[in-house]
């Protein structure tokens, strides 16, 4: 669980990483809330998308130590990584398996066919592709 003390609230991203030291909230759940992420991932389906791309988001840019965001899509090899700079944040957007994300605040370079492997997609996806258009999906329609 993550804490957000700016604004007093708990959430349960998908996976976060903290780098240094963990520090906790000093409450009734004080080992389990962290206060110091890094990097904090969620993955969009259907039924969250908006509110992870909404309040979810909020709470993550309100914690100082949060350096970068991933929303991972579950139907499609995209990932949407958001990066805090000086001047705002900074959004991009990696959408093929042949792409790879630059977790710069850790220091990692992920392809997106490894954090995608043995994933079926509904559609046919292949590297160097993203997920082919209705067109191509459905002939003749």
């Amino acid at each position: 669980m993550v804490y957000v003390k700016e604004i007093e609230r708990a959430f349960y991203p998908d996976a976060y990483v903290a780098y240094g030291p963990p520090e906790f909230h000093e409450g009734v759940q004080s080992r389990r809330s962290i206060t110091n992420p890094r990097v904090v991932f969620e993955v969009l389906s259907q039924s969250n998308a908006s509110y992870d791309r909404g309040q979810r988001m909020g709470y993550c840019m309100s914690i100082p130590s949060v350096e970068q965001i991933a929303f991972i899509a579950q139907e499609e090899p995209v990932v949407e990584l958001l990066t805090r700079r000086p001047e705002g944040w900074l959004m991009n957007i990696s959408q093929s398996l042949d792409a790879k994300v630059l977790l710069a605040s850790l220091e990692i370079e992920m392809p997106l066919l490894e954090l995608y492997l043995n994933v079926e997609f509904a559609l046919s996806v292949r590297p160097g592709l993203g997920a082919p258009d209705a067109d191509q999906a459905n002939p003749g329609i």
